[in-house]
């Protein structure tokens, strides 16, 4: 544990660059890694066979250079913060817990999801970054609870994943062209709250499924009567999806 320390560079590092810190031996026994501060680049490589809880852990992005939680030499001009890679997904899946944490999982295009990890989550905060703001591929993941803010696509499901997402709150104030949620030859389900809906993504929710796009747009989602804001549920399976049903919400 680091008390709320903060763990700093004084040389940017990139999206792709090495992390301040890595699991480089296996054990069975979990590793946590808890309540620390950082900004820029990525923080944990996951290398060895070995559990990883992370807890209390915050992510400083790029539009927080200015408070006032570092010293001043703090490189901070990355635009995608990343808490944590598996940097051997060609490997057993690696197992990680997180539990109030920002900036797990985020993606900048097609770049950057965490790939093959069982992750069980417990409210996450990943927000202002130039792509998928929770992405996975060849993952299973349960995430309860999430607050994001503009981005164009919330959660991405890619290449076999099982990906559950159960209440959130995401808030846009940019009109996108989405997808909102998109799910690529997996499953995924997902409900959430999504503010602003007058400004909501041209597409909120898009599946390929073995080639074939299907896109759904706002005007098939009903907004609250009450309040600019829309509860948004998606049930969606391909063939692996692993309850063996193929329903769509």
């Amino acid at each position: 544990t680091w008390l709320f320390g903060g763990i700093h560079r004084s040389q940017a590092r990139e999206a792709d660059g090495p992390a301040l810190f890595r699991v480089a031996e296996a054990s069975e026994e979990p590793l946590l890694i808890h309540q620390s501060m950082s900004a820029g680049g990525v923080v944990l490589d996951h290398d060895a066979d070995r559990p990883v809880i992370l807890e209390d852990m915050f992510i400083c992005h790029h539009h927080c250079r200015t408070y006032p939680l570092f010293p001043s030499p703090v490189a901070q001009d990355t635009s995608i913060w990343r808490l944590y890679r598996n940097t051997r997904p060609e490997n057993a899946t690696k197992e990680v817990f997180v539990n109030d944490c920002l900036f797990f999982a985020c993606a900048e295009g097609g770049r950057h999801a965490i790939d093959n990890v069982r992750a069980w989550v417990r409210f996450l905060n990943n927000e202002n970054v130039p792509g998928a703001l929770h992405a996975f591929r060849q993952s299973d993941v349960w995430i309860l609870g999430f607050k994001s803010e503009h981005a164009e696509t919330l959660v991405h499901a890619d290449a076999q994943s099982h990906v559950e997402v159960l209440g959130g709150s995401f808030l846009n104030w940019t009109a996108w062209k989405g997808p909102v949620v998109s799910c690529r030859d997996s499953y995924i389900f997902i409900a959430f709250l999504m503010w602003h809906w007058r400004k909501a993504a041209e597409t909120i929710w898009q599946d390929e499924t073995d080639g074939v796009v299907t896109n759904v747009p706002a005007a098939r989602f009903q907004n609250l009567a009450k309040g600019d804001s829309a509860v948004i549920a998606i049930c969606q399976g391909g063939p692996w999806n692993r309850k063996g049903d193929n329903s769509t919400g």
